[in-house]
């Protein structure tokens, strides 16, 4: 199983990206399909501020198939729970 941040402190950016941070880990805790979770953007290289977006990988078992925009929609309803406006774009 991976391993966890367990503290919000640890995550970088602002406390809003924090909040979305810990809120995504907390989705995936208890996932058996979950291998990692990684930030990458401006604030996976500690160059954020406080207009940076959040950019995440949701890296999955190889095994797991998964429907993509119904993935984004479910993390899409915990982000928008904690306040947050959410746009999915489908193709």
């Amino acid at each position: 199983m991976w391993e966890q941040m367990t503290h919000q402190q640890a995550y970088p950016g602002t406390p809003r990206h924090q909040a979305l941070l810990h809120a995504a880990a907390e989705y995936y805790a208890d996932d058996a399909r979950m291998r990692a979770l990684c930030v990458f953007g401006s604030l996976g290289r500690g160059s954020w501020d406080a207009y940076s977006d959040l950019d995440l990988d949701v890296v999955l078992a190889d095994e797991v198939e998964v429907e993509p925009l119904e993935e984004l929609r479910q993390l899409g309803a915990v982000f928008a729970g904690l306040g947050e406006r959410v746009l999915l774009i489908e193709p």
